[in-house]
C-alpha cells in the first residue's frame, strides 16, 4: 500500500524533499501550515490529528508522509452523507480510511461504505480531529481543509490487522434506556450523569463533578456488549449535568458496562494487537501503522512510550512504524462490518 514512510519536522523541510508522486500526510495539529507549501506536481491528501507517531516517539508538531505504491489509489469523499459517487473495484483487498472524526454522520457513512466494499476487504483507519475536540475542517487536499469529508486509500495489497483495548468491566450490566445518536440520556431508566457519577464514586476514590469530568471520565469509559466478542469502547467526552455525550453513537437498549484499566493492561493490549496483526499478514512486511486513541496517551502519560516500544519490539529496526493518536479508530474485526472504536489500539501490518 505504501512505498516509503518519512517524518518531517516542518512543511518547509518537507517541501524541499519530496519528489513527484501520490502522498498521504498525517499532520500533527500544532504544525504551522501555509497554502503555498505545495506545487502542482504533488498529488496530496492528508488530515490533522492531535499527535502523530513515528518509530518510538509521538509528536505534537510534524508531518508523516506516506508515499502510495503503484497498486494503491486515493480519493476524497466530498460529502460523507453521499457515497453514490464512490467507485471501488472488485480487486480491492485493503482499505485505509480517514474520516472527519467529529462529524455526526460517521456511523451512517461507515455503514454505507461497507455495503459497497468487495467481500473480505480488510479495513483500518481513524477519525481525524484536533486536540481541542472542536468540530473544525481537518481533511486536507493540498489546497485547503474541509469538514465532513473522508479520505479513501485502497489497494490490491493484503494487510494484517490487530485490535485490542485492554479495558475490563467495573460496573455491569447497564442498559442505555434512552439515547439520541451520541447522547446518552438514560441508563437503567435513570439520569445518565447521576448514575455514572454514583457508580464511579462507589467504585473508586474519585468525586466526579461537571468541572473535573474530562479528567476522571477518561479512566472510566463505557463498553458496549457484543455476544462472544470484546466490548466496543465509547468514551464520554462531556456532560451537561444530566446527559452524557459520547465519542460515537450509542444505540438505544444497548447492553453496557463501565470499564476501567491499568497502565500495564493497556501496554499489554498494544503488544497483543501487534502480535495479531503479524499473524494475519499474508505477504512480506514493509511497514507498521499504529492507530491509537489520544486518550490512551493522556491515560498513560510518561508511560506511553512503553506502549510504543512494546509495539516496535515485534519488528526489525529496518521496518518503520508510524501512525496517529486519533479521535476514534476504525477497523473491521473478522471482516464482518466496519466498527468505530474509542480508547483502542489498532495495528496495521502493511
Amino acid at each position: 500500500m505504501f512505498n516509503k514512510i518519512n517524518f518531517f519536522s516542518s512543511f518547509d523541510v518537507l517541501h524541499a524533499s519530496l519528489p513527484p508522486g501520490n502522498y498521504f500526510l498525517l499532520i500533527a495539529d500544532k504544525t504551522p501550515l501555509e497554502k503555498a507549501h505545495f506545487e502542482n506536481n504533488f498529488n496530496v491528501v492528508g488530515a490533522l490529528f492531535p499527535r502523530i507517531i513515528y518509530e518510538n516517539e509521538s509528536y505534537e508538531n510534524g508531518i508523516i508522509v506516506a508515499q502510495l505504491n503503484e497498486n494503491t489509489y486515493m480519493q476524497i469523499i466530498p460529502n460523507i452523507n453521499d457515497t453514490s459517487k464512490l467507485y471501488l473495484t472488485e480487486d480491492i483487498k485493503s482499505l485505509f480510511l480517514i474520516i472527519d472524526g467529529l462529524s455526526p454522520k460517521c456511523d451512517t457513512f461507515l455503514e454505507s461504505l461497507y455495503s459497497l466494499l468487495p467481500e473480505k476487504t480488510k479495513i483500518i483507519g481513524s477519525g481525524a480531529g484536533k486536540h481541542n475536540l472542536q468540530h473544525e475542517p481537518v481533511i486536507f487536499d493540498g489546497k485547503t481543509f474541509y469538514q465532513d469529508r473522508a479520505i479513501i486509500i485502497y489497494s490490491e495489497d493484503s494487510i494484517g490487522i490487530g485490535i485490542k483495548h485492554g479495558f475490563e468491566p467495573l460496573v455491569k450490566p447497564l442498559i442505555a434506556t434512552e439515547t439520541e445518536m451520541h447522547c446518552l440520556k438514560k441508563i437503567n431508566f435513570r439520569n445518565a450523569f447521576a448514575l455514572y457519577k454514583e457508580a464511579i464514586e462507589k467504585n473508586s476514590q474519585h468525586c466526579l463533578t461537571t468541572v473535573n469530568f474530562n479528567q476522571i471520565a477518561n479512566h472510566y469509559p463505557f463498553g458496549v456488549f457484543h455476544f462472544g466478542k470484546d466490548y466496543s469502547v465509547r468514551s464520554p467526552i462531556k456532560t451537561d449535568g444530566e446527559n452524557l455525550f459520547l465519542m460515537g453513537n450509542i444505540d438505544q437498549n444497548s447492553i453496557m458496562a463501565i470499564l476501567h484499566s491499568t497502565p500495564e493492561q493497556l501496554i499489554a493490549a498494544a503488544d497483543c494487537a501487534t502480535q495479531k496483526a503479524c499473524e494475519h499478514k499474508e505477504s512480506p512486511l514493509h511497514n507498521i501503522c499504529v492507530v491509537e486513541c489520544i486518550s490512551r496517551y493522556l491515560f498513560l502519560g510518561d508511560r506511553f512510550k512503553e506502549e510504543l516500544i512494546a509495539i516496535h519490539n515485534h519488528f526489525q529496526h529496518t521496518v518503520p512504524s508510524w501512525g496517529m493518536l486519533s479521535i476514534s479508530q476504525i477497523a473491521n474485526p473478522n471482516e464482518e462490518n466496519i466498527q468505530l472504536y474509542n480508547k483502542t489500539c489498532i495495528i496495521g501490518a502493511f
